[in-house]
């Protein structure tokens, strides 16, 4: 995920479709991206501190805000 938390790029092994359907798939395709997103904040967290309040659902949301109020 990009650093707004966008869906950059995504990879996926021809051998982890085995057994999922469309419905499956896209849930694991959303599972993955979530986990993308926050381990991206948690490593932001890191690097810049706790995030002002943001949408508690978003973990980037508040380090976007900051970016965008602060420059």
């Amino acid at each position: 995920v990009t650093g707004t938390g966008r869906l950059a790029g995504l990879h996926i092994d021809p051998r982890g479709l085995r057994g999922l359907d469309h419905a499956g798939l896209a849930a694991a395709v959303m599972e993955a991206v979530a986990a993308a997103r926050a381990a991206l904040g948690e490593r932001l967290t890191e690097l810049t501190g706790p995030p002002p309040d943001g949408d508690p659902g978003d973990p980037l949301a508040g380090h976007v805000e900051r970016v965008i109020r602060e420059g």
